[in-house]
């Protein structure tokens, strides 16, 4: 996923049908921020998504340097950070992470 993703991050809604097994998900809020979290099984097994907004990058007509910097930082970011810093909705700064679930 790249640092620029443009889809949104997922609702927290139940999940139903078939997914509802194997997916979960639910939203709480941490020192004003509002944090959602989701269960889906990959690759390396079980893991547990946890996604952030943290801010909004400015539209072009509002401030075309910060647009401009922002996006920089952002494009960096994505490949420094294990926990991935993504646009989201072409305006919302979100922070994205992925734990691995330890087998018991």
């Amino acid at each position: 996923m790249s640092a620029l993703a443009s889809d949104a991050l997922p609702s927290s809604t139940e999940v139903s049908g078939d997914d509802a097994a194997e997916s979960s998900n639910f939203s709480f809020r941490f020192q004003d921020r509002k944090f959602q979290a989701w269960t889906q099984e990959d690759a390396q097994g079980p893991m547990v998504y946890l996604a952030c907004e943290i801010g909004q990058l400015p539209y072009s007509a509002e401030n075309r340097e910060g647009r401009r910097a922002g996006l920089m930082v952002l494009s960096g970011a994505g490949s420094i950070l294990s926990p991935r810093l993504m646009l989201t909705d072409f305006y919302k700064i979100s922070l994205l992470t992925a734990i691995k679930v330890a087998d018991t």
